[in-house]
């Protein structure tokens, strides 16, 4: 046990300084937001192939103005080939390969605002916020 924590704390310990030593958190050299060119978040690779649009779908406003229509992340089921999506009120399910509407159910809720929760799929249930 002792010589476990030993080795925790020197990996913390040699981690954490070896880490500071060399990131400098400043908004052109940062992980998240820098420019060098290890760091660079635009993956490019010649031999893959190019990402093009398989299917779009009109999806119809959540029902206040301004509101944005999608609401938290979509499930992707991908042995099922569907994707489930908040939209407002209303949970929609869509054929992965066409965009087709499979189902559209609508949210039965007594608040006055839409939740921004994401879908969650677990054993064949569809549980979300509301």
């Amino acid at each position: 046990m002792r010589k476990r924590f030993i080795y925790h704390f020197l990996f913390i310990f040699i981690f954490f300084n070896a880490a500071s030593a060399n990131l400098n958190i400043d908004h052109e050299d940062s992980i998240m937001f820098g420019n060098k060119e290890n760091r660079k978040r635009i993956f490019y690779d010649p031999t893959f192939p190019p990402i093009t649009t398989q299917w779009q779908v009109q999806l119809a406003p959540a029902g206040k103005p301004g509101e944005p229509p999608i609401l938290g992340q979509p499930v992707i089921l991908s042995q099922e080939q569907n994707i489930y999506i908040k939209v407002g009120q209303e949970i929609l399910a869509l054929d992965l390969n066409s965009g087709q509407l499979l189902q559209r159910k609508q949210i039965e809720t007594t608040a006055t605002f839409p939740s921004i929760s994401s879908p969650t799929y677990r054993q064949g249930r569809l549980f979300f916020g509301t």
